[in-house]
C-alpha cells in the first residue's frame, strides 16, 4: 500500500493505492492461488473507493495461457469482504474499472449497471487486521509468464 499526494487522493477519492503488476507474480505453478496479506492497525476504517485496471494480464508470447485470473479482496475471515471475484486477464471478459458510486447499494443500483459498478465494502478494525487480496488463476495460467498487467486498487483510510 501506498499513501497518495494530494493531487492523486483528489483525483482518486482515496489515500492509499496499493499495486499490482505482472512482474511481482513469481510463481511457476499452473493455475495458482496466490495470496497477498497487508496489515490494518488497529481503531482504522478501511473502505476500498476503486479498482482500476490500467493493463490487463497477459503473456502476449503465448508462453502460458492466461484464460482466467481473478481478484478477491477481504480481511482474512471473509474471503471477498470488499471485491467479490473479479476478472482481470486479458483472455476473458476483464473489468477495467469497478467503484462505489457515492450514497449507493449494491441492492440499489440498475441491473444493467451492477456488471460494471459494484458498491464496495467498507470495514472498522477495532484492532488490528488485514487485507487479503486473492488472484486465481484458470486456464494454464503460470503467473511468473505473465508479461503484462497493471492493477490498482484504491483505498480511503480513516484512523
Amino acid at each position: 500500500m501506498v499513501r497518495l499526494d494530494s493531487l492523486g487522493s483528489a483525483r482518486f477519492d482515496a489515500d492509499i493505492v496499493s499495486i499490482f503488476k505482472a512482474s511481482d507474480f513469481t510463481n511457476t505453478n499452473r493455475n495458482p492461488t496466490v495470496a497477498v496479506t497487508s496489515s490494518v492497525p488497529a481503531k482504522t476504517i478501511m473502505s476500498m473507493s476503486a479498482l482500476r485496471l490500467k493493463v490487463a494480464f497477459d503473456d502476449p508470447n503465448g508462453t502460458a495461457s492466461t484464460n482466467s485470473i481473478t481478484i478477491s479482496i477481504g480481511d482474512g475471515t471473509d474471503a471477498d469482504l470488499f471485491l467479490t471475484a473479479t476478472e482481470v486477464a486479458a483472455d476473458s471478459t476483464e473489468v477495467w474499472l469497478r467503484l462505489a458510486p457515492v450514497g449507493a447499494t449494491a441492492s440499489g443500483l440498475d441491473t444493467n449497471v451492477t456488471t460494471q459498478i459494484t458498491a464496495l465494502g467498507t470495514k472498522y478494525y477495532a484492532t488490528a487486521g488485514n487485507v487479503v487480496y486473492t488472484f486465481t488463476g484458470l486456464g494454464g495460467v503460470i503467473p511468473s509468464q505473465l508479461d503484462v498487467g497493471n492493477l490498482e486498487i484504491y483505498w480511503r483510510e480513516v484512523k
